[in-house]
């Protein structure tokens, strides 16, 4: 199988030097099948993350379920307030 590299953060969204390296402590590249790192590309070319999650929940998430797109330096916010409704 033929992985490739994928870039988290897009280099067109300044993710290339310095971000080749972490981000948050988290991998900015990692290595994906070839297959799925293109399909990734086919279905998100340049789209930024609460875009993807507006795609993802109106074609392809549970009904039940929205999926949102949340920056980092805010989820543990988020999450606080979560689990109080949840």
């Amino acid at each position: 199988m033929v992985k490739t590299k994928h870039h988290r953060l897009a280099t067109c969204r300044n993710g290339g030097v310095p971000y080749n390296g972490e981000i948050f402590g988290i991998p900015n590249v990692i290595k994906l099948p070839e297959k799925k790192h293109n399909d990734f590309h086919q279905l998100f070319p340049d789209t930024h993350p609460v875009e993807i999650a507006k795609v993802l929940n109106d074609s392809y998430i549970d009904p039940h379920y929205v999926m949102v797109a949340i920056p980092r330096h805010k989820s543990r916010e988020v999450e606080k307030l979560l689990k109080q409704i949840l």
